[in-house]
């Protein structure tokens, strides 16, 4: 038994069995040819919705909105609802919540479909608004203008020529303390009081002297002020003896109370004043400040030492100058003096160089030597020494000297020169020194001053035996006075 072969056909028509026909089976006997037909029919059919699957595979899934399907010309439910809510919005307007709706508007015409024509009928028996009150022909009242002049004329008429400090009730009243019987109270007050005199008996004083045999206060302050200073003469000067700080000796100094009186006003100090010889910033007022009147501090310079006057309140102040008699005085104060045999003076590396003062006068606590000679001939040196400029001084000095009979003599360069030798006797005339016949290289070392000129300058004469040389010869400054 076998298949009948199908094919991927689509037969048109099947064909009917007629009662002539001879039966004939195989496959392409009669008898098989209506189930042929169908069968290629089906064959065909089934190869139609096999392709159709593949073909649905690459399909996209059904959609479920307009932009899935590509539609533009309608509007989403959003959209949709936007637009409703802007036409109601535009039919709506600004109209308030009770008149948004036309039910509201119709209730609120009463449900009057004529509504304007009744209105109008209303009206046309009504009378015109007037503005005023002639226009209502009220007689009887004063108008705005008639109201506020009688009321103006009132308080005129009250307040007359009041200032405007007083020109209320409730200011006046404020005025007498809110007090009702304010003239009754002060008329008692002033019952206590003195009439107003110009005397001690115009007001019946009896335990005061009259203004001869009494000051008041500013008069007795004035005669003191003046007393006082005509008791200090000018130049005077007490105290003031400085020292170096010791919380910093290098850059500033202290100056003990004192009392000093210049070419003004005289000056008194109750305290210690500590000064800064600053490297940086300009003149300060009051102790611990900086005293320097211009440019800060330098290496290897003199500064001298001021007292000054505030003008008010007269405190007394330090100032520091490399000028000996015009240092920039700052404002508001006086220059009283300067503080003789006070001076200070820095080093290579800017230091305030150590000092003991004694008031006028000053010691080096490390004696410079200010002149060295060696191998030289009877002769005479012009020497710059440790004192300071731009003053004369009595400069304290210690020298030295080796050789055959040496002398050595230190004078002012404004005085004359000496003329120096050794007699025969073995004695010397003039300067220091020392003769001995005995030895030769004799050395000796003694103390000696001598004035300066305003330059800080001795003239050191040394002496030598004839035919020889002083083989050294030194001179230490040890300090200076200033009378």
């Amino acid at each position: 038994m076998a298949d009948l072969p199908e094919s991927n056909e689509w037969t048109t028509g099947i064909y009917q069995l007629e009662t002539s026909d001879p039966v004939l089976g195989g496959p392409e006997g009669i008898d098989n040819l209506q189930a042929k037909q169908l069968a290629n029919r089906t064959r065909w059919l089934k190869d139609r919705i096999d392709t159709l699957g593949v073909s649905l595979a690459g399909k996209a899934g059904k959609a479920t909105t307009l932009g899935g399907y590509g539609i533009t010309d309608a509007f989403t439910k959003p959209e949709a609802t936007s637009a409703i809510q802007q036409a109601i919005a535009s039919l709506v307007a600004s109209s308030p919540a009770s008149l948004d709706t036309l039910k509201k508007l119709a209730d609120a015409l009463g449900n009057d479909p004529n509504f304007a024509t009744s209105m109008t009928n209303a009206l046309a028996g009504k009378a015109g608004k007037a503005t005023t009150l002639g226009g209502y022909g009220i007689t009887d009242a004063f108008t705005k203008p008639e109201t506020t002049s009688a009321i103006q004329q009132a308080i005129a008429s009250l307040v007359a020529s009041s200032p405007a400090s007083l020109d209320t009730l409730k200011k006046l009243a404020d005025a007498l303390g809110n007090d009702p019987n304010f003239a009754t109270s002060m008329t008692s007050a002033l019952a206590g009081k003195a009439n107003k005199a110009t005397t001690l008996s115009g007001y019946g004083i009896t335990d005061a002297y009259p203004k001869t045999g009494t000051y008041s206060r500013a008069e007795v302050d004035a005669a003191l002020a003046a007393q006082v200073a005509n008791a200090v003469p000018k130049g005077y000067c007490v105290g003031f003896v400085m020292s170096m700080n010791a919380g910093a000796p290098a850059m500033a100094v202290d100056v003990l109370p004192g009392t000093a009186c210049g070419a003004g006003n005289p000056v008194f100090s109750a305290a210690t004043i500590t000064g800064a010889l600053q490297a940086a910033g300009s003149w300060t007022a009051g102790t611990g400040g900086n005293k320097l009147d211009a440019g800060t501090r330098a290496a290897n310079s003199w500064y001298h030492v001021f007292l000054i006057r505030r003008n008010e309140g007269g405190e007394a102040d330090l100032l520091f100058s490399m000028s000996s008699s015009a240092p920039a005085v700052p404002a508001g104060y006086e220059l009283v003096m300067r503080l003789k045999g006070r001076a200070l003076r820095t080093d290579g590396a800017a230091n305030i160089a150590p000092f003991i003062n004694y008031g006028n006068s000053t010691d080096w606590k490390i004696l410079p030597f200010d002149m060295t000679l060696a191998a030289v001939p009877t002769s005479s040196h012009t020497v710059t020494i440790s004192v300071p400029p731009g003053v004369r001084v009595r400069a304290c000095f210690y020298v030295s000297a080796i050789g055959e009979g040496p002398l050595i003599y230190v004078r002012s360069p404004d005085a004359a020169a000496a003329v120096l030798g050794v007699t025969s006797g073995g004695a010397y005339a003039g300067g220091v020194g020392l003769d001995s016949t005995s030895y030769l290289n004799e050395n000796f070392a003694s103390y000696c001053e001598a004035s300066t000129n305003q330059s800080a300058q001795v003239v050191v004469q040394v002496f030598a035996w004839p035919n020889y040389l002083v083989q050294s010869a030194r001179l230490l400054t040890a300090g200076w006075r200033e009378d």
